[in-house]
């Protein structure tokens, strides 16, 4: 049996989806009969890498329970018994991997990855016998010019990628620029938690709730000035009340506000039982539709101009963009327009790029 190793961005502290993302591929890859394991490469970093963290919540970056994203690691990521932090660790391990596989997430965005970039290129391979390629890779912005504006991280990227075998992107905007660089197949795949069906996710709910899910759940990641006032005609629009499913609060023994992030399993919960899902998060959005909810996609107002980034990619290829609203008016308008998501619709074109999707994930493991 051939064995796999995947090296994506598993390990995040703040957000649901790097483990949920980590997750779906590895047992993807295992159910086509390959044995599998993230290869746990946590980077020390010494500074941050990009300034759009900065446009995040405080609440979603500094609760108290980070550990809960690591709980749910354990129990659904198998990863290597040996943690990798630096380009070093990886120059210098010992692996016996037959094949590894770079992705999901935006593991190919300086911005994202800062210093440690060269990792997700498996440069650490490049002397070794091991099959490279990538499924879902992201480069994270919508712009190749503003993506690479240098003349070293495209050379980089050149020198890199004609060791890959074959390369899936999460995004659409990737394929043309690469194919002008790579010999190999270049394909625009689905994000893992969508090549997946919901039974996956429902192994994932709670046994028993802590809570009853709310009829109103919204999981917004970055910082909106306009969102409260969005959630307020949506609540007295359909006489719902709502929940904060990312994370919760408490008062401490000195009256002051603590955080707190829901586990895995029960921000799952919410999802699947709620009646309607508000969101910015690509996989709360992914996992809406997984669970056939009603669902409206609020970017804050800084992202309106990035129709390329995961969210916008889907709902465009399931035919969802008018799920979108750019501004309280636009909230109202799709309000009175009363109109619902017909999954019967939406899980047909879905069932079409999974296909694609899975048969090109089975091609480019198999593929000597």
């Amino acid at each position: 049996m051939n064995k796999v190793g995947i090296l994506s961005i598993h390990y995040g502290t703040w957000m649901p989806g790097p483990s949920l993302q980590a997750a779906s591929l590895s047992y993807a890859i295992r159910q086509l009969g390959y044995e599998v394991e993230h290869i746990d490469f946590i980077p020390k970093r010494n500074k941050p890498v990009s300034k759009s963290v900065l446009k995040v919540q405080f609440r979603n970056r500094f609760a108290k329970n980070p550990e809960v994203f690591e709980d749910f690691r354990k129990e659904w990521v198998p990863r290597s018994s040996h943690v990798y932090r630096t380009l070093e660790d990886l120059e210098q391990g010992e692996f016996n991997y037959d094949i590894v596989i770079v992705g999901s997430d935006s593991v190919w965005a300086p911005s994202a990855t800062g210093e440690f970039l060269p990792a997700y290129f498996l440069h650490f391979l490049n002397d070794k016998k091991v099959r490279k390629i990538a499924y879902s890779a992201s480069f994270g912005q919508t712009d190749w010019d503003v993506l690479y504006p240098s003349p070293e991280l495209e050379k980089m990227l050149k020198k890199y990628l004609k060791n890959f075998s074959a390369i899936g992107l999460r995004e659409s905007y990737g394929v043309l620029p690469l194919r002008n660089i790579v010999n190999v197949a270049v394909e625009n795949v689905l994000e893992p938690t969508l090549l997946l069906d919901k039974q996956y996710f429902q192994q994932m709910l709670p046994v028993n709730p802590i809570s009853a899910a709310p009829e109103i759940a919204y999981h917004k990641i970055l910082k909106d000035d306009t969102f409260r006032e969005k959630l307020n005609i949506i609540e007295k629009s359909y006489l719902m009340s709502s929940e904060n499913i990312y994370n919760y609060e408490r008062l401490n023994s000195d009256n002051e506000k603590q955080y707190f992030y829901n586990t895995m399993d029960e921000w799952l919960f919410k999802i699947a039982n709620c009646k309607l899902v508000l969101t910015d998060s690509f996989h709360c959005l992914c996992m809406a539709i997984h669970f056939e909810k009603e669902f409206y996609f609020l970017p804050a107002e800084e992202e309106i101009k990035l129709l390329n980034r995961p969210s916008r990619d889907i709902l465009s290829k399931l035919n969802l963009m008018n799920r979108v609203c750019f501004d309280t008016k636009d909230v109202q308008m799709k309000i009175r327009n009363n109109s619902k998501i017909v999954y019967e619709i939406v899980n047909s074109r879905l069932a079409k790029e999974k296909l694609f999707s899975h048969n090109f994930l089975k091609m480019i493991l198999k593929d000597e």
